[in-house]
């Protein structure tokens, strides 16, 4: 029960979520980047923001919420939604081998690496906030 309070009660499960979606992202980046100059190769991308959305808009959001883009609690169950690998547009770089644009890649790489960093600096700031709650300090 504490456990249930404390972890799937939270905004844990979608930290969780997104340090999975981040993971994806930077494995599709690098697979697409390490085929650069793979013939007839097509660029993969992830997507899971819209499928996120659409189950944010199934669940309703509870009154209580300050904010309307706040994420509330209770929406569940995330643990179905799985980030979705699918082949990219029908983007040409310039080699016309393929369709992978190394800058786009190293670009979205980056930007995946940020949102990562980001997602387990807000994961470690929750766990730090509950060890202290449990040790009675503020």
């Amino acid at each position: 029960m504490v456990n249930k309070f404390l972890f799937e009660g939270t905004v844990v499960p979608e930290l969780e979520r997104a340090l999975d979606v981040q993971s994806a992202r930077h494995r599709v980046h690098a697979n697409n980047i390490a085929n650069v100059n793979t013939p007839c190769y097509r660029a993969r991308e992830v997507s899971f923001e819209t499928e996120y959305r659409r189950h944010l808009d199934r669940h309703p959001k509870p009154s209580a919420l300050t904010h309307e883009d706040h994420i509330p609690l209770g929406r569940r169950p995330l643990d179905r939604m799985r980030p979705e690998i699918t082949f990219a547009d029908s983007r040409r770089n310039d080699s016309g081998l393929n369709n992978v644009d190394i800058d786009h890649e190293m670009a979205e790489l980056a930007k995946s690496n940020m949102r990562y960093e980001m997602d387990i600096a807000l994961i470690k700031k929750r766990f730090k906030l509950l060890r202290n709650a449990i040790r009675g300090r503020s």
